[in-house]
């Protein structure tokens, strides 16, 4: 154990809830639903996936061995404009005249980044305009082009989405990939839980690393564990029975680490192939499809897929004839619980995932999920908003390279933004979320554009071929973030997920626990944060006081703690199921 049972009161002091509002929460929509694109098979390629970038071993979880994986993302993507020709290294959002700007003056640098800000802000309003999609299917079931609809004369997926790099060579538009980390118990039974663990924006999949390694050394689940204060809505959280309890511990078999497909070695993985938008719902759409397939509950209509206990297949990834996103819940379970665990924008993407397939997920942990009620109606004319503006300044002003790693950490540890963070999360910040400049994914990528050589996707990994992270850190080279100031930028600025997860809170049927910080501010404030936490039907929460919103950077062995707490009322059975009525 990491703690000492003084740090244990101490921080049980720390933990608090939001009170009971004293009437149930609005049910009246603030955001116009977006039709989730249904997922198909991904186009045949006879290539293999790209390769695994070099990355450093993490110390291992005691007991648990690692392996790295290369998995598909949904296909289609959401928008149209979500597949291009972008790498790390790109900047898509500055004007034409404004690429060299080494030497540019204090106010020229302000005028630019306002206006890359206004850019991505207007690309992302007009992606999600772009509500009249047209396909044309080939007899293999891949989608060659979409068209922006009628009025835009633009013909049927030609014109200046293939100008951007949006298709391949033979008009199909791209496949993106994820990065996942796989993490498995040595000794296991084969009925312990599978939990998936989802990032923040601008972060990456090991930033979970400190708090797992706290969670692994707290040992098995204790059932008897109690988390959170529960909802108390007759009309949300009615129950048909009685929640029944157990007194046998439950261990952790399974856990898997994802890196979004705009961050981390993601961005490695689809250099060349990155729009300049991306829609929070493809966040949703890579879950759903790898959960369906990797770990399919009996409802899933998903015939072709591997078995829970194994790694993903290294067959083709079009070998699947299907990847549902609508099933009907059914009494039958999987054979071990599969739970979903979302920080920030994780949380966003586990909410829209669950809300699209109710049997998807068995329990749901939000990390200061990113949902604030706000409203996309009051700001379809206005791109220059409060909210977003702030937030996409932020990420574009970022500095994003520097001469070493050890002087990218004396940076930023002059920013209180850092100094509120665990040495442990400083660390791992160091060694994953710095990456050599230039990238070696986006060299390539450059010397295929200018004919240097030929294109190629690698050679090394299948999809789910087991490869073992065994880089060395360059602490003489050039760095850069392995999330660019684009990618995270071009994230927030998606304009309709925020309001869209905020109406479906209230019709999530899964059982829900939200772990939220003392300091409301990026939720929307404490009017929201309260309301938020309790409009999911029978969903617990807490809070950690003396916390800010990046909990996983700032609190890991509290976060653990309050982690193996409702992983243990959970399987003990503390939580009512919510009323399937709707379903």
């Amino acid at each position: 154990m990491r703690m000492t049972r003084v740090s244990q009161r101490t921080m049980n002091k720390s933990i608090s809830t939001y009170p009971r509002p004293t009437h149930p929460p609005s049910m009246k929509r603030i955001s116009p639903q977006t039709q989730i694109y249904p997922l198909e098979p991904p186009p045949p390629n006879p290539s293999p996936p790209p390769s695994l970038p070099s990355r450093p071993s993490l110390p291992p979880l005691k007991g648990y061995t690692s392996t790295h994986h290369v998995i598909p993302g949904s296909y289609p993507r959401q928008f149209r404009d979500c597949t291009g020709d972008l790498t790390r290294e790109s900047h898509p959002f500055r004007t034409i005249g404004s690429s060299g700007v080494t030497e540019e003056s204090r106010e020229d640098r302000t005028r630019r980044i306002v206006q890359e800000t206004r850019n991505v802000l207007r690309m992302a309003l007009e992606a999600r305009n772009e509500t009249q999609w047209q396909f044309q299917v080939h007899d293999q079931g891949s989608v060659q082009g979409r068209g922006r609809g009628k009025g835009e004369g633009e013909g049927e997926g030609e014109g200046e989405g293939e100008r951007r790099g949006r298709t391949n060579e033979k008009g199909i538009e791209k496949q993106l990939w994820i990065a996942a980390e796989r993490i498995v118990r040595d000794n296991q039974q084969g009925n312990g839980l599978i939990l998936i663990f989802c990032h923040a924006n601008g972060f990456t999949k090991e930033s979970w690393y400190p708090t797992l390694s706290r969670l692994i050394d707290k040992g098995s689940i204790d059932t008897r564990s109690t988390f959170g204060q529960p909802s108390s809505y007759p009309s949300l959280a009615s129950s048909s029975s009685s929640p029944t309890f157990s007194e046998q511990n439950e261990m952790i078999d399974e856990i898997w680490l994802l890196d979004d497909a705009y961050h981390g070695a993601s961005v490695d993985l689809n250099a060349g192939s990155l729009g300049p938008v991306r829609s929070w719902i493809d966040a949703s759409r890579d879950l759903i499809q790898f959960i369906t397939t990797q770990f399919p509950s009996p409802s899933s209509s998903s015939s072709s897929s591997s078995s829970p206990s194994s790694a993903p297949s290294s067959s083709s990834p079009s070998s699947s004839s299907s990847y549902p996103l609508s099933s009907s819940l059914t009494t039958s379970k999987r054979q071990r619980k599969v739970i979903g665990i979302g920080h920030s924008l994780g949380g966003n993407a586990l909410i829209q995932a669950s809300h699209a397939r109710p049997d998807l997920l068995d329990a749901l942990l939000l990390v200061e999920p990113i949902c604030p009620p706000v409203c996309e109606l009051e700001r379809e004319n206005n791109v220059n908003t409060p909210e977003e503006r702030t937030l996409v300044l932020g990420a574009l002003k970022r500095r994003d390279i520097w001469p070493s790693r050890d002087q990218a950490v004396e940076s930023v540890l002059k920013s209180p933004f850092f100094q509120a963070w665990h040495p442990d999360s400083i660390q791992v910040w160091k060694s994953h979320a710095l990456v050599p400049f230039p990238s070696p994914s986006s060299s390539s990528i450059s010397k295929e554009k200018s004919g240097e050589n030929e294109v190629t996707n690698g050679n090394k990994a299948g999809v789910g071929d087991e490869i073992r992270e065994t880089g060395v850190i360059n602490v003489e080279g050039k760095v850069q973030l392995a999330t660019p100031p684009w990618c995270e930028a071009t994230t927030f600025a998606e304009p309709s997920a925020l309001g869209e997860a905020w109406d479906k809170l209230p019709e999530i049927v899964t059982p829900t626990g939200f772990i939220m910080a003392g300091d409301a501010r990026m939720i929307g404030g404490e009017r929201i944060a309260a309301e938020m936490v309790y409009r999911v039907p029978g969903a617990r929460h807490e809070r950690i006081m003396d916390a800010g919103h990046l909990i996983v950077q700032e609190k890991p062995d509290e976060l653990a703690d309050a982690i193996w707490r409702f992983l243990g009322s959970f399987t003990g059975g503390h939580f009512n199921k919510p009323d399937k009525a709707r379903l």
